[in-house]
């Protein structure tokens, strides 16, 4: 397992597909632990989102969050960050999102892409 969530990684067709820098990425937050694990890292834990926050010297709500399930969110709006829904993934989050049953504050984008772009937009990358 890994020891540190924030490595930096080199992820070339991430920043193709994305037209970013890799030099602009601060960091990649992994969650080592297995699906079934309730500690450290997994998901909706805010840890690892506040220990990148420390790492550099950021507050939580100057992150985003970008999820294709409710537990994304909640991972979100736990760590105090800006929650972004993308409609690629699971059904059940799109189903909530066109049923209005999502109660916490969010942006909902089509695809992964679009949601990049529109924040990248936002913090006038």
């Amino acid at each position: 397992m890994a020891t540190s969530v924030l490595k930096k990684y080199t992820r070339p067709a991430l920043s193709q597909l994305l037209e970013i820098r890799t030099t602009s990425i601060a960091g990649w937050c992994i969650a080592p632990e297995a699906p079934e694990t309730t500690t450290g890292y997994r998901k909706p834990s805010a840890r690892f989102i506040n220990e990148a926050a420390r790492h550099t010297g950021q507050t939580t709500d100057q992150f985003h969050v970008i999820g294709d399930t409710m537990v994304d969110l909640q991972t979100a709006w736990n760590a105090g960050a800006k929650a972004w829904a993308v409609a690629s993934g699971k059904p059940e989050l799109q189903a909530a999102h066109f049923n209005q049953t999502i109660l916490g504050s969010y942006r909902f984008k089509k695809d992964f892409t679009d949601c990049v772009s529109e924040i990248l937009e936002l913090i006038k990358f």
